[in-house]
């Protein structure tokens, strides 16, 4: 039991990335940080916040060039799964992880 992700892309493949149930928490506290704390800070140098699952799933975000881009990299051995998150969907996104660990637990 755990939370699995599915994102048709482009070329409509379909992508899966599953998050253990031990680690859902501290996902959602990952993206709470970054939502609360740094998406409305300005650093002087590169930044980057990363959540990496044992399952090869990473979420975080990077500061360069004066903005923050948030991703998700559903498996970090293929480049080609990473999506970028707009700061306005971060909550929603937020939300579906908090709903996701609710229906676990």
């Amino acid at each position: 039991v755990g939370s699995e992700m599915c994102i048709r892309d482009r070329i409509k493949k379909t992508k899966f990335a599953y998050v253990d149930p031990d680690e859902i928490a501290g996902f959602i506290n990952m993206l709470k940080l970054v939502e609360n704390k740094f998406i409305n800070s300005v650093r002087p140098n590169y930044t980057e916040i990363v959540y990496n699952t044992r399952g090869g799933t990473e979420a975080g975000c990077f500061f360069d060039q004066e903005k923050w881009v948030i991703f998700l990299r559903l498996d970090k051995s293929e480049k080609n799964t990473i999506i970028e998150i707009k700061p306005e969907d971060l909550s929603a996104f937020r939300k579906l992880m908090e709903k996701a660990d609710e229906m676990i637990n």
